[in-house]
């Protein structure tokens, strides 16, 4: 009997028939049924089924691989509604006899196919900027429960649609697309190592996705652990969630700005004509600051005044944080504000220890978001720059 390692396994399509039985708490049989393959790898599966399988429950499989029987067991991870009246279920794999592995070993290596490589960027053009390509590290493969694989053109979430699930791309990439007056527009593109999903959506039950997630190519995605990620969110002290969750609200914020910019939407908003930069306290060491009272509005500074592209609140953070650039302030955007601000400190090497403490996977994700965020911020000052 070996133990199905969380490791890289490419994942490969193919149409097996399988049967399975599922066992309660009490190694009762609940439900058993058959059903079919759509794509498989060495860690797990995605599964078809007329009938839903409840994720509490251990899943036995016998999946037919040619003219092989192989008997499987696993956990399901997710399931969702499929095409007409079906189930789709990702299954990560617990154990198997070692014949058994190697079987399905031997059948993925003879119809495994590598993914059309995709461009990097797609250039500028007339009527919009570059579409920024982003990428991250090394993906941190204890917190992959399975892969998955996407073909071209095909949505991975989409817009106002609700879950919680949340990706790392392996290998392709993938578009950011939002839903604008003027139809569907590309923000960004995510390559290996960037996260589809952000810090709020494996938090929130009834999550609704901000952006369509669209497939370029062939794409291979590691489904994340949400429940482990979630875990260690509340942990967390409670001036790093605060700065969590002011980080997300900060992509979301410049996103929306952008897209009101592009489409010369009648809310855009306007510059900030005769309206001082504030100076945030000075202190040695550094500290970062809270919003305490009022609400700061951060800016680019333009030719024909400051350009707001967020608007702060109470419990949104201001001022440099060591281990992110978001390319705003204080290098690239200030904060101006009507009178009644007020902020409160928090020495930033409290914020940098809390980060170091944090695993390789949120750290990537926090990474992931910040350059999302300095990515919009650039569009957004190249397009005012190039209408100023």
């Amino acid at each position: 009997m070996v133990k199905i390692e969380k490791r890289n396994h490419h994942r490969v399509d193919g149409i097996n028939l399988i049967n399975y039985f599922c066992i309660d708490q009490n190694n009762r049989i609940t439900s058993q049924g058959m059903g079919r393959t759509l794509n498989l790898s060495e860690s797990g599966l995605l599964v078809e089924t007329p009938r839903f399988i409840d994720p509490k429950h251990i899943v036995f499989l016998n999946i037919g691989l040619k003219n092989k029987l192989v008997n499987i067991n696993g956990e399901v991870v997710y399931s969702r509604s499929g095409a007409d009246i079906s189930f789709q279920s990702g299954i990560h794999f617990l154990q198997a006899e070692q014949a058994a592995y190697t079987e399905l070993r031997t059948y993925i290596d003879t119809i495994k196919k590598r993914p059309a490589s995709v461009p990097e960027f797609i250039p500028p053009q007339k009527d919009r900027p570059a579409l920024p390509f982003i990428t991250g590290p090394s993906v941190d493969y204890l917190y992959v429960l399975m892969e998955e694989t996407f073909h071209n053109g095909e949505n991975i979430v989409e817009e106002g649609k609700y879950g919680t699930w949340v990706w790392v791309v392996l290998e392709g990439a993938v578009d950011i697309v939002k839903q604008t007056s003027k139809g569907p527009y590309k923000i960004l593109r995510l390559g290996p190592g960037s996260f589809i999903g952000n810090i709020t959506s494996f938090l929130l039950r009834n999550y609704a996705r901000t952006a369509t997630a669209k497939a370029v190519g062939k794409v291979q995605l590691g489904l994340l652990d949400t429940r482990r990620l979630a875990n260690e969110y509340a942990h967390m002290s409670p001036v790093f969630k605060r700065f969590l969750i002011s980080l997300n609200k900060r992509l979301k914020l410049v996103t929306d700005n952008f897209i009101a910019l592009r489409m010369n939407d009648e809310n855009l908003p306007q510059p900030l004509k005769d309206r001082a930069p504030i100076a945030l306290p000075k202190s040695d060491p550094p500290q970062t600051y809270f919003i305490k009272n009022g609400a700061g509005i951060l800016s680019l500074p333009t030719p024909v005044g400051s350009w707001p592209i967020a608007e702060l609140g109470k419990g949104d953070f201001v001022g440099k944080i060591p281990f992110v650039d978001l390319g705003q302030e204080p290098a690239d955007a200030h904060i101006v504000s009507p009178a009644g601000f007020s902020v409160t400190s928090v020495p930033t090497t409290a914020l940098q220890a809390a980060h170091h403490r944090l695993s390789i996977s949120f750290q990537n994700i926090i990474e992931n978001v910040a350059n999302c965020t300095k990515a919009t911020t650039r569009m957004i000052k190249e397009q005012m720059e190039a209408t100023h």
